[in-house]
């Protein structure tokens, strides 16, 4: 921060969207002078991807529409950056399900569960496990008929791949998930 409270552009910011991201709490009027400033950066610079996982960190809903929006015309298709590597960031409807998680659970569960089938369609487990336990915490939190069974199942296919790749954030949050 400099002398008039401003929070400096480049390394501050990306330590307190770190931080945010990391699950540490951060004080609402930090929250609210960080702004949208890192996710529009994000964008701006092609990473859709983090800029979403940021905005989600902050709990920042309009950044997070913003960039739903951006994505929704390429469903179907995959994430990917890199400007020499590629890098792959699995498939939109992993992002798009993710966003609408947020309220529109509806909406959360088709896209998540398409995320999952394309992931085992395409062989990218570590994204397969992550759409699978993102898809059966909003079952839980929806809880229409069937959810809780259907919310059970996609844990247990996904409790033995988090496993064997070593996922250990998402095991424990399986184990979260079970519990409820």
């Amino acid at each position: 921060m400099d002398a008039s409270g401003e929070i400096s552009w480049d390394t501050e910011i990306c330590r307190i969207c770190e931080q945010a991201l990391a699950g540490d709490e951060l004080p609402d009027d930090l929250r609210a002078r960080v702004s949208s400033r890192y996710a529009q950066a994000l964008v701006y610079g092609g990473e859709y991807e983090r800029a979403g996982e940021v905005s989600r960190g902050l709990g920042r809903t309009e950044d997070i529409e913003f960039l739903a929006a951006r994505f929704e015309p390429f469903r179907g298709r995959h994430v990917a950056n890199g400007a020499g590597t590629g890098v792959y960031m699995g498939p939109v409807e992993l992002q798009l399900g993710l966003a609408a998680a947020l309220g529109r659970l509806d909406a959360a569960v088709a896209d998540l569960q398409t995320a999952v089938s394309i992931c085992d369609a395409n062989g990218a487990c570590g994204y397969g496990v992550q759409a699978a336990v993102e898809l059966a915490a909003v079952l839980v939190r929806r809880l229409a008929p069937g959810d809780r069974d259907r919310a059970r199942a996609v844990l247990d296919h996904a409790a033995g791949e988090a496993e064997r790749l070593g996922m250990a954030p998402f095991t424990r949050r399986i184990e979260q998930l079970r519990a409820h």
